[in-house]
């Protein structure tokens, strides 16, 4: 039963950040998505801070912090299947 429920459970890291399911064409799109939703998540910050809107603003922190990592992961992941399929 608990081997179950580690397959199937959310908080298990290596299936949230898993990305080797996807193409390397969906990698990539799924990048600019980061990128985009975090470049929109500073302007949304600096919007917060100029109108002093605090409890947003913290939102947004937590928000960008959570992208900034994903796109961590998946640049690493990229990274490795390049080195994989293509060994010198």
């Amino acid at each position: 039963m608990s081997q179950f429920f580690t397959q199937i459970s959310p908080f298990n890291h290596s299936i949230i950040l898993s990305f080797n399911h996807f193409p390397v064409g969906k990698k990539f799109a799924l990048n600019i998505f980061y990128n985009l939703a975090i470049i929109l998540s500073i302007f949304g910050l600096v919007w917060c801070y100029n109108n002093a809107k605090y409890l947003p603003a913290g939102f947004l922190v937590g928000t960008t912090a959570c992208l900034f990592y994903f796109k961590y992961q998946l640049t690493k992941d990229i990274r490795k299947s390049f080195k994989e399929k293509d060994p010198k």
